[in-house]
């Protein structure tokens, strides 16, 4: 089967972040990118990363996968995010 190639926009979870973050959130934060990381040493992110939008920050990556359900499955692993709107 053929790989499919996926893009998925993170949204924020208030317009002024990360400028103004916690430092629970920071940790939050730094334990996603961690898991970012580790997705794309694994073969499964092609990129990911920061917009720096002036409207609002938000992020966006690039998964490939042999099919939905398995980027659908690595994306809901992610930590701190809520998946309400998967």
């Amino acid at each position: 089967m053929q790989k499919k190639y996926f893009s998925l926009r993170l949204l924020s979870p208030r317009p002024k972040f990360p400028t103004y973050i916690t430092d629970g959130e920071r940790a939050i934060m730094k334990a996603h990118s961690d898991y970012w990381k580790g997705s794309m040493r694994e073969g499964y992110v092609l990129a990911f990363g920061p917009v720096l939008y002036p409207k609002g920050m938000y992020g966006l990556g690039y998964r490939c996968s042999r099919e939905y359900a398995t980027s659908n499955g690595i994306y809901r692993k992610r930590p701190g995010t809520d998946n309400r709107y998967i």
